[in-house]
């Protein structure tokens, strides 16, 4: 319902979506700290996320309209749709281009995408992700979605549960961010392969946004109106600050995220619609198609990589300027669509996906001697590697390595 629609959140999830993928197409013109940052879009998503959903479900409980049915079937036709049809024209369009050896990698990852498991399966098999276009993977950037999703699930039978009395599901919402704080302070620096992907580092993330849209009101109570533009501008001030000035890349989650966190939190909670209206407009257009532009950015990108020799900002550009024309389409023609039908349609779209897979692997290993150009394969590396390790007592629950590892 367009009335519902906060023209901030949708301005701040194309600031989002926008930083994203100037980060992943690294164009030499914006070869700066900022954009190097660019990656923590995913992380505003999380915190946006869970600010959205705990209002969602709490108007629903105030209504006496909250209902298992309703709130999974939302979501059900909102994700699945899309994802289904990327996906599939991802592995489709990979066909003529990889051999088996990248059109295997790719569709066992796009399993794990089908059951919201990828980010453990990208941690599992060892994928670092700012070897992304190296590695051929396109579905890499499905890890985000998959934690999402988890959320989803989980967080929903929290408020089920103790749907009737607030006060447990703040006490068990802080608790589990104070956790996923120490869990991410903790292992940041020594698992940091494990901590970029594990749900629980990105709980404290998504809970805080929960928290903001719990505790919004007595924020406001608290502070005089005349201060919100200004609070509201020293929270964009924040985000701008962690992506400038941030220099641990490879160490993300980390303890200091808790200053773009805040910020977010105050873009979210001291909004005033009439001030800067007209940038949130115009990155409130970008926000609508932000779920389109972020799942067809990676696959353009990863491809684009493997096909052109000069990978250049001409040529990234032209593929920036083709993943927004995709997004229109697909925005218009699958997520507006879908939203107004009914769920079983979505199912019966994810069940046509499932099918898809299991047919296209069990054609890729048909031809397997046909299409595979590899001598070592990711057994054989795995098994390697694990000879040279030093500490030959550590066992590993990563039996599929990749090349990288």
């Amino acid at each position: 319902n367009n009335s519902k629609i906060r023209v901030d959140i949708e301005a701040l999830r194309g600031f989002s979506v926008l930083i994203v993928i100037l980060y992943h197409f690294n164009l030499e013109i914006f070869s700066f700290n900022f954009i190097k940052n660019g990656f923590i879009g995913v992380d505003l998503f999380f915190v946006i996320s869970g600010f959205i959903i705990t209002k969602i479900i709490l108007d629903n409980l105030n209504k006496s309209s909250f209902s298992i049915l309703n709130f999974y079937s939302r979501r059900i036709r909102r994700i699945i749709p899309l994802l289904v049809i990327i996906v599939i024209f991802s592995i489709l369009s990979i066909f003529f281009i990889y051999d088996f050896f990248l059109l295997k990698k790719n569709i066992k990852s796009a399993y794990s995408i089908s059951f919201a498991l990828s980010n453990f399966y990208f941690w599992i098999t060892s994928t670092i992700y700012q070897f992304a276009e190296s590695n051929n993977l396109i579905f890499l950037h499905f890890w985000s979605l998959s934690i999402e999703m988890q959320f989803y699930i989980f967080f929903f039978i929290i408020f089920f549960i103790f749907k009737k009395n607030l006060n447990i599901i703040k006490f068990l919402l802080i608790l589990l961010f104070i956790t996923s704080y120490l869990f991410v302070l903790k292992n940041h620096q020594t698992h940091n392969l494990f901590n970029f992907y594990n749900s629980f580092s990105r709980a404290f993330e998504l809970v805080a946004g929960s928290l903001f849209f719990i505790y919004s009101k007595n924020f406001k109570q608290l502070i005089n109106k005349r201060y919100y533009f200004s609070l509201y501008s020293f929270g964009f001030l924040l985000i701008l600050s962690y992506m400038q000035f941030h220099n641990k890349h490879d160490f993300h989650p980390n303890p200091m995220a808790l200053m773009f966190i805040s910020g977010v939190g105050l873009m979210l909670i001291f909004n005033e619609d009439q001030r800067v209206f007209l940038i949130k407009e115009y990155l409130g257009k970008i926000g609508k198609i932000s779920y389109s532009l972020y799942l067809w950015h990676f696959p353009l990108l990863v491809i684009g990589a493997h096909i052109f020799l000069n990978y250049n900002d001409l040529i990234k550009s032209g593929l920036i300027f083709t993943c927004f024309l995709l997004s229109i389409l697909t925005y218009n023609t699958v997520e507006k669509k879908f939203r107004r039908k009914k769920v079983l349609k979505s199912l019966y779209l994810f069940l046509f996906l499932i099918i898809f897979l299991i047919s296209s692997d069990k054609i890729v290993n048909q031809k397997k001697d046909e299409f595979s150009s590899y001598i070592f394969d990711n057994y054989y590396l795995a098994d390697q590697s694990t000879n040279l390790l030093k500490n030959r007592n550590k066992h590993s629950l990563r039996k599929q390595k990749n090349i990288f590892s």
